[in-house]
């Protein structure tokens, strides 16, 4: 056997943190079973999911050596790498690509592209009317998606590094579990939104949630929207009502398993998890606005929140509070997006140029 055809998409090294060298307790969503011991070497693998050359393999390999010491030293240390430090730009970096490299995340990046190559051509003027009666069964393929969605991740991970970062210790029965998509977001302040994304890497709001052991969850979050206990300290979290919700998380973006440290008190809880949140955090959709001044159209896709958190540890900030639910993740954070600014230029450098008159589109379809 080649030795870089199983590629793992969950490093094996973190599974470890959930079990043994060799085993980890796992939770499969769709049959409801639980495996006591499942080979972690058989876990969130694919046959050349990276390509045949192993080029990926061998520079994921290189961050992860990094990573898994980073990441052991927060556990035995209980402290979180200095914001300036080598050390935590790459366990950002390894997040933003953990959030890429899954075949879930590659299955997303060929469904947005079909519906955008749908759309392009639908309005494309030298399209004959007759083909576009078949333009619904068009299908973009690409034999490693997940490449795509990674070389994206890789040049935008820098806008997560005014995320502030907690460390949060579980002192409750239940412990934390984590899943086959394992570094999870989500905006508790825009999560009664109900049209538009609130999801993006520079979203004011954002939190990414990433399990770290059976004890330890990594929290990214936005320092002007969230109080998360007191900076640089560890987190403590008594009660497995927060845990329970936090672990709750997982289920919106989990594919098909569950893993967790195997005790019985973490499994009841699992069974009491709302598993409706997984069918319904799978697609993204669509906005079809119209201009009201030039009968331009303007297509939005965006990821559907799933899920409700809602745990006295993380508290809105009382500014934050204040504002109309209805209207909240649709602005990037501040420091977010200067940072893109000075990569890629100001923002009209890299979108179309505004019209003198602003224009203001309203929705016509959302699917």
């Amino acid at each position: 056997m080649p030795s870089k055809k199983k590629n793992h998409f969950v490093p094996q090294f973190y599974m470890r943190n959930f079990g043994s060298d060799t085993s980890v307790s796992l939770f499969n969503i769709a049959a409801r079973r639980h495996v006591s011991r499942a080979s972690i070497a058989g876990q969130c693998q694919r046959d050349y999911l990276y390509g045949r050359d192993g080029t990926v393999e061998d520079a994921l390999m290189k961050i992860e050596t990094k990573v898994c010491q980073t990441i052991r030293e927060m556990i035995l240390k209980q402290t979180l790498p200095a914001r300036d430090s080598q050390d935590y730009f790459l366990l950002t970096l390894f997040i933003a690509y953990q959030m890429a490299r899954t075949p879930r995340s590659g299955a997303s990046f060929l469904d947005d592209a079909s519906k955008l190559a749908r759309i392009w051509l639908r309005f494309h003027p030298e399209l004959p009317e007759q083909l576009k009666d078949g333009l619904d069964d068009i299908e973009v393929t690409h034999p490693y998606p997940e490449l795509m969605m990674m070389d994206a991740a890789g040049r935008n991970s820098f806008v997560l590094l005014d995320l502030e970062p907690a460390l949060i210790r579980n002192e409750s029965d239940v412990g934390f579990i984590t899943s086959d998509y394992p570094a999870v977001k989500f905006n508790q302040w825009a999560q009664n939104a109900k049209v538009g994304g609130a999801l993006g890497l520079g979203s004011v709001g954002l939190q990414i949630l990433l399990p770290l052991s059976p004890n330890y969850l990594l929290l990214l979050y936005d320092p002007g929207i969230y109080s998360v206990g007191r900076p640089g300290k560890v987190l403590s979290i008594p009660n497995s009502y927060s845990i329970a919700g936090l672990n709750a998380l997982q289920l919106t973006s989990a594919v098909d398993n569950l893993y967790f440290d195997g005790r019985a008190e973490t499994l009841n809880s699992i069974l009491k998890l709302p598993f409706e949140w997984r069918d319904e955090g799978q697609a993204s959709k669509l906005i079809e606005a119209e201009s009201e001044i030039d009968q331009s159209l303007l297509f939005h896709f965006f990821h559907t929140q799933v899920g409700k958190l809602a745990i006295p540890e993380i508290r809105l900030r009382r500014a934050a509070s204040a504002s109309d639910p209805r209207l909240r993740g649709r602005e990037m954070r501040p420091a977010a997006q200067a940072a893109m600014e000075q990569v890629r230029g100001p923002r009209d450098a890299w979108y179309e140029k505004p019209s003198p008159k602003p224009n203001i589109y309203r929705v016509k379809k959302v699917s």
